[in-house]
């Protein structure tokens, strides 16, 4: 309920409407309290307030330029929030760049994740480019300033760290000489069965989202930055 009233009166015209409404009941308890005490009708009462035509006027033309000020402040507000000057431009298609061609290409570690089936072993060589992702997730520039492309960018690095704790916790090298490779552990599937086809299930779900996720970055950056 007070979510309701807080929105209504942040809205330039309801709030006004609002405030029309609250000066009438104003008005409705002016006048019964005077006519009490001038010992009148209250309908004289009102029609003597109705009669202040100046007043009234001035009243009504105070709302509606309130309402249009308001309006036009919103608008130029939403303008200057939204706007986004070619130095910032240039800076997030700096880091399109950057994530595309060398932190993570569709090449790499994205296209070995969209295909792979984790029940069996995997080469740790292919996820290097998720690693290197994750080394700059806290680094101040590894954001970018439109709000739409960070979002997707925030979305991805939750993802790719999720998934890369799941593989630390979860997946063990094979102890093999000729390659370096890890498994979730095959006797699991004998000792601890629901375990193992769990953990497989999350890195299937969270390979999923981060190739989602960063499927969504790329297109769209593709359209607002470019190549």
């Amino acid at each position: 309920m007070k979510k309701s009233v807080n929105k209504i009166w942040k809205d330039p015209v309801f709030s006004n409407i609002f405030a029309v409404v609250i000066i009438s009941v104003f008005s409705l308890i002016y006048t019964t309290i005077k006519s009490r005490l001038n010992d009148t009708i209250v309908i004289k009462e009102f029609e003597k307030l109705l009669n202040l035509q100046i007043e009234i006027k001035y009243i009504a033309v105070g709302i509606i330029t309130i309402t249009i000020v308001r309006l036009l402040f919103r608008f130029v507000k939403s303008k200057i929030k939204n706007s986004y000057s070619d130095i910032e431009m240039n800076s997030d298609k700096k880091l399109f760049s950057e994530i595309k061609d060398n932190i993570l290409p569709s090449y790499g570690s994205i296209d070995f994740i969209r295909k792979h089936d984790f029940a069996g072993s995997f080469l740790n060589e292919h996820l290097k480019n998720l690693h290197n992702f994750y080394s700059n997730i806290d680094k101040p520039e590894f954001e970018f300033i439109d709000k739409t492309l960070d979002k997707y960018l925030s979305n991805l690095k939750n993802n790719i760290t999720i998934f890369l704790i799941t593989i630390g916790y979860n997946t063990f090298n094979i102890h093999s000489s000729n390659v370096d490779a890890n498994s979730v552990p095959k006797e699991w599937l004998k000792k601890n069965p629901d375990k193992f086809h769990k953990v497989v299930a999350k890195l299937h779900e969270t390979a999923n989202e981060i190739c989602t996720n960063y499927d969504d970055l790329i297109k769209t950056s593709r359209r607002k930055l470019g190549d």
